[in-house]
């Protein structure tokens, strides 16, 4: 499967890197994954410039894998059988044979509790009308994600939740790699946490980087969120994970890992998913279960 994006080395903007082919049921399915360095120390590690999670700093986040080849991408625990994740993992293909769910762990492939996939539900208008629109997906898992002390379900939206202006700070994790050279980077073993800082939309469209891919439909919408933090962003592997707002005790899930050059360089946001735009549709797919 051809991955979309805005030019020939489009799959560079994509928080995913790495194309590794996947089989199942006769078809021939393509993601995005970069190589884990087995090296890595806890210490050195960085989602790029960030810092070692501790256990139970996010017990909502899970690796989305394939059965094979292992994590391809991160997402969010919504509740005992669903988890919410970026479409572009899943591009024009999804088979939930090859797909499993890992929570409650900190390391890459390995530990916590493995829930195989049931049904996936990408967004019927993915990058529709222009590309990385809509980027947002939902899996269902076959054995139920119990809540524990190591897997919490992710708080969502509500019209209570505090307006995301520019320079509040929000939080991000994941097994992305750890430099900002998506080419010769390689995953971390361990999640990794990072604080970013929300861009203005305007400012954030007006940015280099959609100045640079302006000819390949590629705009922001008011479904994306921006942050930049100079030396510091989510990069290659942590599509699909969370954008987390503190409030009090509590995180809320704001955004969704979308895409970006994963430089932390002025002129080359972050982009996410904006998710309280997709409160209907979130309902709507997860009622009854």
């Amino acid at each position: 499967m051809a991955d979309r994006g805005p030019h020939p080395d489009r799959r560079y903007i994509f928080k995913d890197f790495e194309e590794i082919a996947m089989v199942g049921g006769g078809r021939c399915y393509w993601f995005l994954k970069p190589p884990v360095n087995k090296n890595d120390s806890p210490k050195a590690g960085k989602i790029y410039n960030g810092e070692k999670a501790e256990s139970g700093d996010y017990p909502f986040l899970v690796a989305i894998e394939h059965t094979w080849f292992g994590q391809f991408c991160g997402g969010s625990v919504l509740n005992e059988y669903w988890v919410i994740t970026a479409a572009h993992c899943f591009m024009e293909e999804k088979a939930p044979d090859i797909v499993q769910v890992r929570a409650g762990s900190l390391e890459i492939d390995e530990g916590g509790t493995v829930h195989k996939a049931e049904q996936i539900i990408v967004h019927n208008k993915f990058s529709e009308p222009f590309l990385y629109d809509n980027d947002i997906t939902l899996i269902k898992v076959k054995n139920r994600l119990d809540e524990n002390p190591y897997v919490t379900f992710v708080n969502l939206p509500t019209s209570h939740t505090k307006i995301l202006k520019s320079g509040v700070k929000v939080y991000a994790a994941g097994w992305g790699i750890t430099s900002s050279n998506r080419l010769s980077g390689f995953r971390s073993n361990i999640l990794l946490k990072v604080t970013l800082n929300i861009l203005d939309h305007n400012k954030c469209a007006k940015a280099a980087f959609f100045k640079r891919y302006q000819d390949a439909d590629l705009k922001l919408t008011n479904n994306m969120i921006c942050t930049q933090t100079i030396g510091k962003d989510t990069t290659a592997g942590d599509s699909g994970g969370p954008l987390l707002l503190r409030e009090g005790a509590n995180m809320t899930l704001v955004g969704i890992v979308s895409f970006g050059e994963g430089t932390g360089k002025l002129g080359d946001p972050g982009v996410y998913t904006k998710v309280a735009n997709y409160q209907t549709w979130i309902h709507k797919n997860t009622l009854g279960v």
